[in-house]
């Protein structure tokens, strides 16, 4: 009898360590488990969906970027065909009025608009034409490794690039003939800036300034707001390859849409600046002295904005810019 027992109370211990120990297995717990797993991921999504991500955010930089640059564009366009049509219709009026004058202004008009495209053509290919820069930012980098074998063959590499440009070529052939063998890294950079760098931007800045003289004398004759307007254009791409070539550069794809879009601002703000202008011209004079006010002070500020292309891109084409 007590055997029997103690064999039963044993085979309960059995039982109950067993069942204890499937619990786990059970479908009430698997139940339970899986109500679980699938109430803290509706709680993930829901979060997720309240909260803007890293992968989708709702405004970048780059999105405000491209929003910026349509903006400049379509307004430009839209500018230059609005004064297309403008200058049409002004041909077309002087044609009803009197034949020859209007045939000898559409003639004279489609001349200078044909000749202003080829210019503007001209100085494209003309850039396309120079070698890019691959490394736009590498006096930072340079400057942060502090090694001079390094920043030998960097600069060694920039000065084969500028091999067009005979200013370049000879500065940099007097910058490798000074080095010494006890130069420093910091002195190779020092004597860089001294003999290549800094002539190098004394000289654009020379250009610059003509160029920007250029431009007003351009806009200073331009007969109505198109001719204006493409005669900045080819003034600001000329800049663009005038200085380029002084440096035998030419930005990446990068530098390249950034003057893009400084040359469709320039645009813009010329066009404000004439509106301004030829509004306070009115109030104070209508005869031919205020005239020859409003040119000018037009002519003045295209000058500036084409200073202003001008002086970015010698930034960037500068090995440390100022």
């Amino acid at each position: 009898m007590t055997d029997k027992i103690k064999t039963t109370d044993q085979k309960s211990d059995i039982d109950f360590y067993s069942l204890s120990s499937q619990t786990t297995a059970t479908p009430l717990t698997v139940s339970l488990e899986r109500l679980k797993t699938t109430h803290e991921d509706e709680l993930e999504a829901l979060t997720q969906s309240n909260s803007p991500t890293a992968e989708e955010p709702i405004l970048n930089i780059k999105n405000v970027w491209s929003l910026w640059s349509g903006i400049l564009f379509l307004g430009a366009m839209t500018f230059i065909i609005v004064n297309g049509y403008e200058l049409a219709q002004t041909v077309i009026l002087a044609y009803q009025d009197n034949f020859a004058i209007g045939i000898l202004m559409g003639a004279t008009s489609l001349g200078f608009i044909s000749l202003l495209g080829y210019l503007i053509v001209k100085e494209i290919f003309g850039y396309l034409r120079i070698k890019e820069l691959s490394q736009s930012h590498a006096y930072q980098s340079i400057t942060a490794q502090e090694n001079k074998d390094k920043t030998l063959s960097y600069l060694k590499q920039r000065a084969k690039s500028q091999h067009n440009s005979d200013f370049a070529k000879r500065l940099n052939d007097n910058f490798f003939h000074s080095l010494q063998e006890h130069h420093t890294h910091q002195d190779v950079l020092e004597i860089y800036e001294l003999n290549v760098d800094a002539p190098m931007r004394r000289e654009a800045q020379k250009i610059l300034k003509n160029e920007s003289y250029r431009t007003g004398g351009a806009v200073l004759i331009s007969p109505n707001d198109l001719i204006q307007t493409l005669a900045l254009i080819w003034q600001n791409l000329r800049v663009v390859k005038k200085i380029s070539q002084h440096y035998g550069l030419r930005l990446g794809l990068m530098g390249n849409l950034k003057l893009l879009r400084m040359l469709w601002e320039n645009v813009l703000l010329q066009t404000a600046t004439d509106k301004v202008v030829e509004n306070l011209v009115q109030d104070v004079s209508n005869h031919f002295l205020g005239a020859i006010t409003e040119k000018v002070t037009e002519a003045t500020a295209s000058g500036v904005l084409t200073a202003r292309i001008g002086m970015v891109l010698i930034q960037q084409l500068s090995l440390k810019a100022k």
